[in-house]
């Protein structure tokens, strides 16, 4: 028996948040209450997929003077401006995080299986929807317009995306193979 599936608009299944301006002066500590990141961190090894490291931390006084929101676990990040936008990368965010002005997180609401979002975003390719030539830039109104057909139920969406996930784990497995057999 197959999945009920409906289409839906993104926005109905997820909120869409800017991310936080971060001045250099604040930047640079690697220890703190909230990791702090920015589309860079999407490059570190670790965090091919999760993010599980971050380059940057700030303290939660420090969060709330700049106003600074975090973004929830299971929430999936990605650069929302310029050339890393192109590069079309998506991550799952591992703990409660602060994201940069430069990013965008897709937080999916309750009947939305997060691990689903993340690879229903991945799969979307955003860099199409981006506006703007020298400068690329997605909007949060483009984005939660985009129609999508999903499962309707969130066990569904779960099975899913296990399946997924134990793909993408055997491809990690094999670049770590190859990488090993390369050196």
């Amino acid at each position: 028996m197959g999945f009920k599936i409906h289409e839906v608009r993104l926005g109905d299944i997820c909120a869409f948040r800017a991310g936080s301006a971060f001045p250099r002066d604040n930047q640079g500590k690697t220890k703190g209450d909230h990791p702090f990141i920015k589309v860079s961190d999407m490059n570190a090894p670790e965090n091919s997929w999760i993010i599980s490291r971050a380059n940057n931390w700030i303290s939660s006084s420090e969060a709330h003077d700049l106003k600074a929101k975090l973004q929830p676990k299971g929430a999936t990040v990605f650069a929302k401006i310029g050339e890393a936008l192109k590069a079309d990368r998506t991550r799952l965010l591992s703990r409660p995080t602060l994201i940069d002005n430069n990013m965008m997180a897709a937080v999916p609401k309750e009947s939305i299986d997060p691990l689903y979002l993340y690879y229903l975003i991945t799969s979307l390719k955003l860099s199409k929807w981006a506006e703007g030539s020298a400068l690329p830039y997605l909007k949060q109104k483009v984005l939660g317009d985009i129609v999508v057909r999903i499962p309707v139920h969130v066990e569904d969406q779960q099975r899913t995306s296990s399946i997924l996930e134990l793909i993408d784990r055997k491809i990690r497995i094999n670049q770590r193979t190859n990488d090993y057999l390369a050196a």
